[in-house]
């Protein structure tokens, strides 16, 4: 094996290459990749497990939030109710239904995670459909 593909296959990783993988789980996620699609491409690329590929994507979310703005948070939502639209103009539902879920998840009122308050019952999630003034 080449020195290249032994560094990336061991387990102790540099800063900066942690760094590089980083980046490019962003930029995979910027360019409109799925969670699946990154775990599978990169732990292919990398050598890595699932669970690695998602400890990388939980700081880049992290990241995202801190680093977003109002500004970006509205364009980003536009974004989507315009995506919205189209999906259900060709009678694609489901793909309609992710880019609602994904949005709502923006909005904070998507809710992914069961109360442990009510004995572990499921929190039914209020959603919100945002339709386009005429």
């Amino acid at each position: 094996m080449s020195d290249g593909i032994v560094k990336l296959m061991s387990k102790n990783i540099n800063r900066a290459q942690k760094d590089e993988r980083i980046e490019r789980v962003l930029h995979l996620l910027a360019m409109g990749h799925h969670t699946f699609q990154i775990v599978n491409t990169c732990s292919k690329e990398w050598g890595v497990t699932r669970r690695t590929i998602e400890r990388y994507l939980t700081q880049v979310y992290s990241f995202l939030k801190k680093s977003m703005t109002e500004k970006d948070k509205d364009r980003i939502i536009l974004e989507y109710n315009q995506l919205i639209l189209k999906k259900e103009g060709q009678g694609n539902d489901k793909m309609a239904a992710l880019y609602r879920e994904r949005r709502d998840k923006i909005l904070g009122l998507y809710v992914t995670k069961t109360d442990i308050t009510s004995g572990g019952d499921k929190i039914t999630p209020t959603i919100i459909n945002i339709i386009k003034p005429e």
